[in-house]
């Protein structure tokens, strides 16, 4: 399920809910903020700060656009986790 995580991320055009995310996997907010813990813990994702001093706006998908309040929490994906993304078989999780 950390893959299909990794993967909906990959796919995602811009900013998504955490709701989202947590509902097209089928699991709850707080398994899903857990799943991300996981993640970043394993160095597949990359926290960003509203103010991006993460120096990843570059990668961000959202970059010319971002107006986010202080209390949002994006998560991009690490040099790792694209590496890990490309290699998989394409599979789309996030596309019915």
């Amino acid at each position: 399920m950390l893959i299909q995580l990794l993967r909906l991320i990959a796919e995602s055009d811009g900013v998504v809910a955490t709701s989202s995310l947590a509902r097209k996997l089928g699991v709850s907010e707080v398994l899903f903020r857990h799943m991300v813990e996981e993640l970043v813990h394993l160095g597949y994702l990359a926290s960003l700060t509203h103010d991006c001093q993460a120096g990843l706006c570059p990668l961000c998908p959202s970059r010319t656009s971002c107006a986010l309040p202080l209390e949002t929490r994006l998560w991009i994906l690490t040099e790792k986790g694209r590496r890990l993304v490309d290699r998989l078989p394409y599979q789309s999780f996030g596309r019915a």
